[in-house]
């Protein structure tokens, strides 16, 4: 694919990230680390990707702790995208989320009450931060 045709491709998958609507799922998470920690990572997370070709996209990460592990949503005024092979692993989440067919990657690190990390498409690759509510 040409430059031009994924930038295009992914500014339109970043309008239908904000625009899409999507029931949850349960998803499993293999981290081994101890309860406590684990029940850190559930719970709403602010969340704003930044430097999209749409602005800064902003909304609510949502992480639940099950008994099969984590499931996860990410919210914003128009709608919800769910979080697929949702996994935390040493302070790590990995996920992906699909907008019109397309997959995306989000990928970063708990430190705290805080989520540093990236939300990516091939080679295009944005900031993604979240603080804990």
């Amino acid at each position: 694919m040409g430059k031009l045709t994924k930038f295009s491709t992914l500014l339109v998958i970043l309008a239908g990230f904000i625009w899409a609507g999507c029931a949850t799922t349960k998803t499993a998470s293999t981290s081994k680390t101890t309860a406590p920690a684990e029940a850190s990572y559930a719970g709403d997370w602010d969340y704003t990707v930044a430097d999209t070709p749409n602005g800064d996209v902003s909304g609510v990460m949502v992480l639940t702790k099950t008994e099969a592990g984590y499931e996860g949503k990410m919210e914003s005024d128009m709608g919800e995208l769910v979080l697929n092979d949702l996994t935390i692993v040493d302070n790590k989440l990995k996920a992906t989320f699909e907008v019109q067919g397309m997959e995306l990657e989000v990928a970063g690190t708990f430190e705290g009450s805080v989520y540093k990390g990236t939300v990516g498409l091939d080679d295009n690759v944005f900031p993604m931060n979240a603080t804990k509510k």
